[in-house]
């Protein structure tokens, strides 16, 4: 047996339909063999509304989920900042007892451990950093002071006209050629 995929709202309306024709054509249709069984309409009809029943209870069930779901983010958001500041004052107000912050439900942090062959990579990675981008800390800034070399260029402006170009003139050669 086949069966055909449809979402919620497409099975409901087709089951109804189903519903429809029952009673529609109970008169001429009074009970009907399904699977070698007589079965009469009036159960087909109750047994068809069940299942519509079902289908419209998942609806609500579904949009009253949707409903809390929104409830207790939104209620989350609101709180959020209270709790995580609540746990930490636990965690400040009882350092070094782990079995009363388990009572809180909470476990004391743990201590970053630092190898001396990562603390020397670390030093020397931001080392090269500062270098790179030549930054400063603001006691070094202080000790730098700038050269401001200035020199003043002025170009003399002049205001007359200049003479019109003459025009250049040809002069025959002076030295005679011998052939």
């Amino acid at each position: 047996m086949t069966t055909i995929k449809m979402n919620r709202e497409k099975r409901q309306v087709t089951e109804q339909k189903l519903m429809d024709g029952l009673k529609k054509h109970q008169a001429s249709m009074p009970t009907w063999t399904i699977g070698g069984t007589s079965r009469s309409v009036a159960d087909l009809q109750a047994m068809m509304q069940e299942r519509l029943t079902a289908l419209a209870n998942v609806d609500t069930a579904h949009a009253a989920w949707l409903a809390a779901v929104a409830a207790a983010r939104d209620t989350r958001a609101r709180t959020d900042a209270t709790v995580m500041a609540l746990k930490q004052s636990v965690r400040v107000s009882l350092p070094g007892t782990p079995d009363v912050l388990a009572d809180f439900g909470l476990t004391p942090r743990k201590p970053r451990v630092v190898t001396p062959e990562k603390a020397v990579k670390a030093v020397a990675k931001r080392k090269a950093t500062r270098e790179a981008r030549n930054t400063m800390g603001p006691k070094q800034r202080l000790d730098v002071k700038g050269n401001v070399e200035t020199t003043i260029v002025t170009e003399p402006t002049v205001t007359t006209k200049a003479p019109p170009p003459t025009p250049p003139t040809t002069t025959p050669p002076t030295t005679p050629h011998t052939s």
